[in-house]
């Protein structure tokens, strides 16, 4: 309760601050300060210092929101308005929730990227805050980097039925570490492409050393689909070369390093060119030939369920509910798939608020650079290529995983970078 009051209060007052410190941390689990994950209020579902932090710290954010008249104006800009309006339908969903509890917990989580939003690009958040924000976010980046192997020494290992060994970091599971990670890789990219120094293509390197060791399939595949977006779009807002040469070469170390145990943990075994390309051409083979570890299972049931209510869905918490009953805790009571869990829960209609939401902010990205009097500008370059990276990534890793449960390793850079992006296209250089 003290930690909890405090982090309100300092949130209020220094609303930078607090998101600075956040995205310095990172995926840092603090579950350590309140004696372990989840250990206080175990009948409830469980309470630690990481849930403390979302609630106090969202509660703080949004009271310095309110306070400020120049910030309440915003509320009709487009980026804001939509995932606002998302947010309420998600918000009153709650009321025919089958588990109001885990709707609510949801709920923060949906909310914690708007709330990062509108503190980095608040009126008066100048283009240097920005800049400072990022070298922060890159130097816990690289003191993680170098510090990960007393986190692995400590017992951050998982071995799997199948003998792999998978190393994780700062205390985290290996997914959202890996997601993580490929931030740290996306943020090099802007930069080494802006300003060529070495010391961010370094970084970059040893975040997808890490990246590899973590086994994380869907990171690989985010990881391309960044990379590919991100180099494209370099090149389209810088007429230059180098935004795409530096992608192809980080997405080829990133398959050297991590599609061969990719291929072996989704098929098992190493198959031909033919014979995926042979998968390619018949999707349900594919499907059926893929090892989901299980999700398959989670997908069936909550697409089921979400069949008694598709428009309306059957509130927010419900599929967490519905696991719940029906599988033992240590198997999860996640859905493993964002779009599921969100149309289970939400419906249709919250599907497509949330995707609109996405959207504009997507939308607000690329047209940055690309707008009168800010072609050439570096600085916003280097901001709009990872934003748009994280982005296209965030999709990608929300077809086998939950990324809104990754807001401290993920979600919360994606917050950030859009909003770094609408402070800069603001202060054109």
């Amino acid at each position: 309760a003290a930690l909890g009051a405090a982090l309100v209060a300092v949130s209020v007052a220094w609303p930078a601050a607090v998101v600075t410190v956040l995205l310095f941390l990172g995926p840092l689990d603090l579950a350590f300060l309140t004696g372990g994950f989840k250990e206080l209020f175990a009948s409830a579902g469980g309470l630690d210092m990481n849930g403390i932090r979302l609630l106090a710290v969202s509660a703080g954010l949004g009271l310095a929101f309110l306070a400020d008249p120049a910030q309440r104006t915003r509320l009709a800009s487009p980026p804001v308005r939509w995932y606002m309006v998302f947010l309420v339908w998600a918000g009153v969903s709650v009321v025919w929730s089958g588990d109001a509890l885990e709707g609510l917990r949801l709920l923060f989580k949906l909310a914690w990227p708007l709330l990062i939003y509108l503190t980095v690009s608040a009126p008066g958040r100048t283009r240097a805050e920005v800049e400072r924000m990022t070298d922060l976010v890159l130097a816990g980046g690289a003191l993680l980097v170098v510090l990960n192997p007393l986190f692995v020494a400590s017992g951050n290992v998982v071995v799997e039925a199948s003998g792999d060994v998978r190393l994780g970091g700062a205390g985290v599971h290996q997914n959202p570490f890996s997601f993580y990670l490929l931030v740290v890789v996306l943020l090099s990219l802007g930069r080494f492409a802006t300003r060529g120094h070495w010391r961010y293509l370094a970084l970059a390197v040893g975040a997808i050393g890490w990246m590899a060791l973590t086994l994380t399939r869907i990171t690989m595949l985010a990881g391309f689909v960044a990379l590919a977006g991100a180099g494209l779009y370099g090149v389209l807002a810088r007429r230059s070369l180098r935004p795409a040469l530096v992608a192809v070469a980080l997405g080829a170390l990133l398959g050297i390093a991590l599609l061969p145990v990719a291929m072996e943990r989704t098929f098992g075994y190493m198959p031909t060119v033919a014979e995926l390309l042979a998968l390619a051409r018949d999707p349900v083979a594919l499907f059926l030939r893929v090892n989901w570890q299980g999700r398959e299972l989670f997908w069936g049931i909550l697409v089921a369920a979400w069949a008694a209510s598709p428009l309306l869905g059957l509130g927010l918490g419900s599929s967490s509910g519905i696991l719940k009953a029906l599988f033992p805790r240590e198997a999860g009571t996640v859905a493993h798939n964002e779009y599921i869990r969100l149309g289970t829960d939400t419906g249709v209609v919250g599907l497509v608020l949330f995707s609109v939401a996405a959207l504009v902010w997507v939308r607000a990205v690329m047209r940055a650079p690309l707008a009168p009097g800010a072609r050439g500008d570096a600085g916003l370059q280097e901001v709009a290529l990872p934003a748009l990276a994280v982005m296209l990534a965030w999709g990608v890793i929300s077809l086998t995983d939950n990324a809104f449960d990754y807001y401290a390793p993920f979600t919360q850079f994606a917050g950030f970078l859009v909003g770094g992006v609408a402070v800069c296209a603001r202060e054109k250089s």
